[in-house]
């Protein structure tokens, strides 16, 4: 679903669903890709989430449909469109709410995603995500590490020093420089 921005302010929608099962004891489904074709010019999509019971054993199969937040497309341009004035539009602004994945060697079997466990620890999983608030940090404040830290306003580059804060729990990992 997304408002293009069009001038008649038409929502297009995708009818196209991908089960997401909760198997095993799990609380969350997760689906590790998102195809958005190169002709597709949107800047923001939003997901919508139809959940359904799949078992025999209720009356009305049905749950909810629950939306997105705006999510913003950042998609790695081909070496010829590359240019400056497109360069704002994949900055990270301080504040701004991110997701985090490792791989190793370009195998997507090695993806390890950051998220805080059920016991409020920070941990590299194949199976979850978290999302978290990177903010930008004054390199003059001392390196003491504390619950309440002071944000600058402005966007993440290469050297900054940050902090990652879950979105869900609140947990931060102490301060970080942003590298290449």
């Amino acid at each position: 679903n997304d408002n293009n921005g069009s001038p008649s302010g038409n929502i297009t929608q995708s009818s196209e669903m991908q089960h997401l099962p909760f198997d095993n004891g799990k609380r969350f489904g997760a689906a590790k890709t998102l195809f958005i074709s190169d002709s597709d010019k949107r800047k923001h999509i939003n997901l919508n989430v139809k959940m359904m019971y799949t078992a025999d054993f209720r009356d009305s199969p049905y749950i909810g449909m629950f939306e997105s937040r705006k999510i913003k497309v950042i998609s790695k341009p081909s070496k010829k469109k590359q240019s400056v004035k497109n360069a704002e539009s994949v900055c990270i602004q301080s504040g701004t709410k991110i997701a985090l994945f490792n791989r190793l060697r370009s195998q997507n079997v090695s993806t390890r995603f950051l998220h805080v466990d059920e016991r409020n620890q920070f941990e590299a999983s194949s199976h979850e995500w978290g999302s978290f608030y990177i903010h930008l940090v004054d390199n003059e404040e001392p390196c003491m590490e504390s619950t309440t830290f002071s944000v600058k306003e402005g966007f993440v580059q290469y050297g900054s020093t940050v902090k990652l804060v879950c979105s869900v729990t609140n947990q931060s990992l102490p301060y970080m420089v942003s590298f290449r």
